[in-house]
């Protein structure tokens, strides 16, 4: 399995050059694994298995472009797909995660090398106790 560390020189060989942008209008997005859910200021959108365990995945290995055929392993649990299913995961996470899912400042794609996920950390809430 092959990761590739941003900041290593390979960030220049795969950083496709953008105009300046301004910053995200995403608000403070984290992810909570237990719950397989997807907090965004005060909302939390539930995720469906496939793409929590990618997301899982990539919130493990920050600034690392991870490949796609690792993502179809994880996500499908080694069953046999192929990269049309893994693209509508990563369209799905987008809808999540980012204010704009045409144009992605969160989970960037790095033709020819895999996906990228930046500013997301992971949190572990406390599910909500009933009132008595």
């Amino acid at each position: 399995m092959t990761h590739f560390r941003i900041g290593t020189g390979l960030h220049t060989l795969f950083h496709r050059r953008r105009e300046p942008q301004e910053p995200s209008r995403t608000p403070g997005v984290v992810f909570d694994r237990a719950q397989q859910a997807v907090g965004r200021g005060q909302a939390w959108i539930p995720l469906p298995p496939i793409a929590a365990r990618i997301l899982a995945y990539l919130v493990e290995h920050p600034d690392c472009i991870v490949p796609e055929a690792t993502l179809i392993r994880v996500g499908w649990e080694g069953a046999p797909r192929g990269a049309a299913d893994l693209y509508k995961q990563i369209y799905r996470l987008r809808q999540v995660l980012e204010a704009d899912p045409h144009r992605p400042d969160r989970l960037l794609t790095r033709r020819g090398a895999g996906y990228l996920l930046v500013g997301v950390q992971e949190v572990h809430r406390v599910p909500a106790v009933g009132k008595r």
